[in-house]
């Protein structure tokens, strides 16, 4: 082989080895882009999965601060005065919240309680549940 043939093979290879490390510089920065917008959703997702579960949270802390409520009020009518209507409604707030009791005795002899839970507060409910309770008089 004569230099001039040799030089060119070596001018060849130089070539042929710059036109790759130009496609896995672009192979790199697409796949880093990918990776990065899939990374950012999968960040979205995330938080919105930790808004849902604090709504859920609240949502049975009002639950349960209904339930309070209408157990009050049962306890109330069967230990203290069957006849008690108390200041309809009636409030009571605590740190967890605040609920209100409603009794109506104008189905005589069936009594209705109508409980609801408010998270943070009455005021300034972002969560509101209800639960009414029917019964008898005895």
């Amino acid at each position: 082989m004569n230099r001039a043939s040799l030089h060119c093979n070596e001018i060849s290879e130089v070539v042929k080895r710059r036109s790759h490390g130009g496609f896995v510089l672009i192979a790199t920065i697409i796949m880093t882009m990918t990776l990065g917008l899939i990374g950012a959703s999968l960040l979205g997702m995330k938080s919105d999965s930790i808004a849902d579960s604090s709504i859920q949270r609240e949502e049975v802390q009002a639950l349960y601060l209904a339930e309070s409520g209408a157990s009050e009020a049962i306890w109330y009518l069967q230990n203290i005065d069957i006849l008690w209507v108390g200041d309809n409604p009636v409030e009571h707030t605590s740190n967890k919240g605040s609920y209100t009791i409603t009794i109506d005795h104008s189905a005589s002899p069936k009594i209705t309680i109508i409980s609801t839970g408010y998270i943070p507060n009455l005021a300034n409910a972002r969560v509101k549940r209800t639960i009414q309770v029917i019964g008898d008089l005895i």
